[in-house]
């Protein structure tokens, strides 16, 4: 196990409650507006969200295998 696991998982863990709850983010920046209720972000904002974490939860899972197995990426 390399350094590197920890922050993989670090990485999958959110990524994943962001896919799955993309509001939380806005939830925990909210109070810095003064009208939070008309700054809220479009539902394309949190599609976006959805999509990108989604896609790091993949690009994380697929390092994570090619550190496990670095054969599997590099043929000599």
């Amino acid at each position: 196990m390399t350094p590197l696991h920890p922050f993989l998982a670090l990485g999958i863990a959110v990524a994943v409650i962001n896919a799955m709850w993309p509001k939380i983010g806005w939830l925990m920046s909210k109070w810095q507006y003064k009208n939070p209720e008309k700054n809220e972000p479009s539902e394309a904002y949190f599609t976006m969200v959805r999509v990108s974490s989604a896609a790091a939860v993949i690009v994380c899972i697929a390092i994570w295998i090619a550190m496990l197995h670095p054969s599997s990426i590099a043929h000599q």
